[in-house]
């Protein structure tokens, strides 16, 4: 649709004698084509439609309810128009955790310390609808959120069990503790590290704990920058440790030959993203400075 501007003079009521009064229709071409209201619209018929109206000597009256439709017509159009570009915002990923959009950030923010469990079903919904992860695998459906600390102790970020049973593959019983809700970031790697489990489950690959511990947090590490989870100070600091103490827990060294190439890169990734974290500060310390 080309811009274009028409700039119409309205007569007002008698009371307050005769004054001019301009709206300017304008619309945005970057916006995409809507409906229009019947019998108005913004291209040269309006132009066209006022021009006989002014050559036939409308009534005072016929003129100023003509001026009050096109009024509502531009107040609807930059209505729609606020409306379009939220609804594109919220659809665009997050600049803090790039996995997820800006509006699936704002609804998980939104309830991280008041409705946990509905925080934990956005991000699980949205890894699903992405096919990142498959939800007929867990129990029900649905990864649980437990706010008991007799159950998820401190330090206890998540849990994955299988259901009681026989037989394989079968689901598997997932829940979240209180330490994952800290942050979006935080919960979007601890519902993936669990995630991680139930592959291993679903494969049979539950031998060794040391090496499905060491494959959940080479997951994390190798997709800091999709969770945001390289901008968290504490997640950064433990992160190390963890790959340590569970590359050194393997068995075997046929079993360390494996992962050594992705726990070799695994520690490097940290140290980069350290450093640009630092970076990052720093700029933004010197911009307030």
């Amino acid at each position: 649709m080309a811009r274009h501007t028409k700039v119409i003079d309205v007569v007002s009521d008698k009371v307050n004698s005769r004054r001019r009064r301009s709206i300017v229709v304008a619309p945005d071409p970057q916006v995409p084509n809507r409906a229009e209201p019947a019998g108005l619209t913004w291209d040269s018929n309006l132009s066209a439609h006022l021009d006989r109206a002014g050559k036939s000597r409308m009534q005072e009256a016929q003129r100023c309810a003509l001026a009050i439709k096109i009024g509502q017509v531009q107040g609807n159009y930059h209505l729609q128009k606020a409306v379009y570009r939220q609804t594109e915002s919220a659809s665009q990923p997050s600049s803090t955790v790039p996995g997820l959009t800006n509006g699936q950030v704002s609804q998980v923010q939104a309830n991280l310390t008041t409705n946990p469990q509905a925080a934990v079903n956005t991000i699980a919904k949205a890894l699903a609808d992405k096919g990142q992860v498959t939800l007929s695998y867990i129990e029900g459906n649905t990864i649980g959120y437990v706010g008991d600390r007799s159950r998820m102790r401190p330090g206890r970020y998540g849990d994955t069990s299988l259901t009681p049973g026989t037989g394989l593959p079968r689901p598997c019983r997932v829940i979240i503790g209180p330490d994952a809700v800290e942050s979006v970031s935080t919960l979007y790697s601890t519902i993936m590290h669990e995630y991680q489990h139930v592959l291993q489950y679903r494969t049979g690959r539950t031998g060794e704990e040391a090496a499905t511990e060491l494959e959940a947090y080479l997951w994390e590490v190798e997709n800091l920058e999709k969770t945001g989870m390289w901008r968290r100070v504490r997640a950064m600091a433990e992160l190390p440790g963890q790959l340590t103490h569970w590359w050194e827990e393997l068995s075997t060294n046929d079993e360390r030959e494996r992962y050594r190439t992705r726990y070799k890169a695994a520690r490097e990734t940290i140290r980069r993203l350290n450093e640009r974290r630092l970076e990052e500060q720093s700029r933004q310390q010197r911009g307030r400075g």
